[in-house]
């Protein structure tokens, strides 16, 4: 219990810092609404079409934008040595790990759902009845890429060229997450505008998903101690 309620005082903190400054969700929201947009105008020649490459555009503009959110994950320990004050607490290293990926999930997850329903509006997609299964495989995604992302922002922490350095770090080892998560997502907009659900399909690819976060979280909790302490 003292575990898990360091971890939610931990994330509670980030949330609240993010609510007060809106550093990154501001960042993310404007970048995903110019990507959609530029997406949508790309592609509106297309017509129906344009569902083809709509899974594609979608989860561009989910890992990218999802950089941006993780590249200051831990800006806020970076000013005056805050980091060096959470590796003195008395916890487990896998305290701030979690927390700081718990509060990395809830700031890149709000963002990713409304830029869902953005997307959904503007490509005028017509799959509202399974809105919350693509939803539930963009928060896979979602969980994924913070486990990842958390370990290298620590370790990109003290380097000049972090913004740039941590995709090129992250999304080769991703990259199957979102290959998975892009080609569950088409299945599931194939399904709703032809009316064929292939079910077996979808929930291979959603427990294809799964196993990969439990993957990377892991990883990330192994390798997190060794990251920080170096």
């Amino acid at each position: 219990m003292r575990w898990l309620s360091a971890v939610l005082c931990l994330a509670a903190k980030d949330v609240r810092h993010e609510l007060r400054t809106r550093e990154a969700l501001a960042s993310m929201a404007v970048f995903s609404l110019l990507t959609i947009v530029l997406f949508h105008f790309g592609f509106s020649d297309l017509g129906q079409e344009a569902t083809v490459f709509a899974p594609g555009a979608l989860w561009v503009t989910f890992t990218f934008a999802s950089m941006i959110g993780l590249a200051r994950s831990f800006s806020v320990e970076e000013i005056n040595g805050c980091l060096r004050g959470l590796l003195l607490c008395p916890h487990d290293r896998s305290v701030i790990f979690a927390g700081k990926m718990l509060g990395s999930i809830a700031s890149v997850g709000a963002v990713s759902t409304v830029a869902l329903v953005l997307f959904v509006v503007l490509f005028n997609l017509p799959i509202f009845s399974m809105l919350w299964l693509v939803w539930i495989v963009m928060l896979l995604g979602v969980v994924g890429v913070t486990a990842v992302g958390t370990v290298f922002s620590a370790m990109t922490i003290g380097t000049r060229m972090r913004q740039t350095l941590l995709p090129v770090l992250v999304l080769p080892i991703i990259l199957p997450l979102v290959v998975f998560g892009m080609q569950t997502t088409a299945k599931i907009i194939n399904s709703a505008t032809t009316g064929s659900a292939p079910v077996a399909e979808i929930a291979g690819g959603i427990v294809g998903m799964l196993l990969f976060d439990v993957i990377l979280t892991t990883a990330g909790i192994m390798t997190f101690e060794h990251v920080v302490v170096e």
